[in-house]
């Protein structure tokens, strides 16, 4: 029988083949699953490629977005709207001010705003929310937290105030909104107000009793620098002692005027008794003064 004769790299040829076939496959196999990309037709959505990428890209950190209600300059107490000069206005959106634990209540202290100012000079000054959309209240402070004004509805649901200041001082204002509602636009207005009339009181050293009545009538003159109205308190000192009896008048002034005031004097006023006389004069522009006489007086029969 004739003896085959084994090639000796036989063995070794076998796998070898089977090797480059598994790879070609492969190679094949990834040529299908990667498509080239063709311009998609008008109208057409892009081709999607048929597989995920073996890396994933780093994520890109969103922007964060700004807080859409900010609260406005003025929010708190200790960081306020600082008035420099007068004439001042301010137009400000309330709706996201916030009312801080110490803020006091002046008919209300929600969506409050502080605004601080410091006198260059003694004046009297008027504040207003004269034209804002919502209810406003109004507070005026002193730097050490005493209140020196309150006021609400002084026209409408707008609030007003009036108040003497004086050079160096440093006063403290509060809008707020009245009652729990919610904020608006704010209009405020600050400047020197016109003082009012210049006014002087005097009161007679005696006064008369009428027969059988219990009252005295205290007399006296009031002179105006121009035309306006003067409300009167008398507070007379009753001889025994005690609480001071009060009479309350009226006159109109322009020029130098007469004025009289029932009071009952209590007890026999038989000597001079102390007493105060005020007076508040206010004309059309809505200025107003004050002024005050203290002396003794007494009954004539």
């Amino acid at each position: 029988m004739r003896r085959r004769h084994q090639h000796p790299y036989r063995d070794l040829l076998g796998p070898l083949v089977g090797a480059v076939a598994g790879l070609v496959l492969l190679v094949a196999t990834m040529a299908v699953a990667v498509p080239v990309a063709t311009p998609a037709a008008a109208g057409s959505p892009a081709l999607t490629p048929a597989f995920t990428p073996a890396f994933t890209p780093a994520a890109t950190p969103a922007a964060t977005p700004a807080a859409a209600d900010s609260a406005p300059a003025g929010d708190a107490r200790d960081q306020p709207v600082v008035v420099t000069q007068l004439p001042f206005t301010d137009v400000v959106d309330t709706t996201a001010a916030t009312r801080s634990a110490g803020d006091p209540s002046c008919s209300g202290n929600g969506h409050s705003i502080w605004y601080r100012y410091r006198a260059t000079r003694d004046a009297t000054v008027s504040i207003d929310t004269y034209g804002s959309d919502y209810d406003t209240t109004l507070g005026v402070y002193t730097g050490d937290g005493e209140r020196l004004a309150c006021a609400d509805d002084t026209r409408g649901v707008q609030a007003a105030v009036r108040l003497d200041v004086h050079a160096g001082t440093v006063y403290e204002v509060m809008v707020a909104a009245c009652c729990g509602r919610p904020g608006g636009t704010l209009l405020l207005h600050a400047n020197e107000a016109d003082p009012g009339p210049v006014i002087a009181v005097a009161v007679r050293p005696t006064m008369q009793r009428a027969p059988g009545s219990v009252r005295a009538t205290v007399t006296g003159t009031v002179t105006c620098s121009r035309p306006s109205s003067v409300q009167l308190e008398v507070r007379m000192q009753p001889p025994g002692g005690g609480p001071p009896e009060t009479g309350y008048g009226a006159a109109s002034c322009d020029g130098t005027a007469e004025w009289a005031v029932p009071v009952v004097p209590g007890g026999t006023v038989d000597a001079p008794v102390p007493v105060t006389v005020t007076a508040l004069s206010c004309d059309a522009s809505g200025g107003c003064r004050v002024d005050e006489v203290s002396g003794r007086i007494q009954l004539v029969h």
